[in-house]
């Protein structure tokens, strides 16, 4: 018999320009992050096919528990054939923030994603727009 849960956590996912911004206050299971995966996707075609980039703001607990953390470094691997360069991630107001560095940091280690940690969403804007930039300058790389 196969268990059906609630979501658990709040992911919300928007795209500016050719980053995707997706806010969030965890921890967050499977089921919160299928659904929310779903509906971002409805706005992520105009980013496929060029370099983008995604900014996490992470709220609360910013975990997954294991399976989520599993899909996660999946979905971002898949995406990262769609174009997907790299993360930032902005943790604010985080419950265990050393934890959660660690926890959030794993995850984009298994899926091969570049990323790095801010203080602000201005210096992770920044960051996103340099890479961004480079890979455009540089597409090969």
């Amino acid at each position: 018999m196969a268990w059906a849960f609630s979501e658990h956590g709040k992911l919300h996912a928007f795209v500016e320009g050719n980053i995707l911004i997706v806010e969030g206050e965890g921890p967050w299971n499977t089921e919160l992050l299928d659904n929310a995966t779903k509906e971002a996707r409805r706005n992520m075609d105009v980013l496929y096919g060029n370099p983008w980039a995604v900014m996490t703001v992470m709220r609360g607990q910013a975990i997954y528990i294991p399976e989520a953390a599993e899909n996660l470094v999946s979905l971002v691997k898949h995406e990262r054939h769609l174009g997907r360069l790299c993360t930032a991630v902005v943790l604010q107001d985080c419950v265990e923030p050393v934890f959660c560095r660690q926890h959030l940091a794993a995850i984009y280690t298994e899926a091969d994603e570049p990323f790095a940690f801010f203080e602000s969403e201005q210096e992770a804007r920044e960051w996103l727009n340099e890479q961004l930039e480079q890979a455009t300058k540089n597409p090969s790389e």
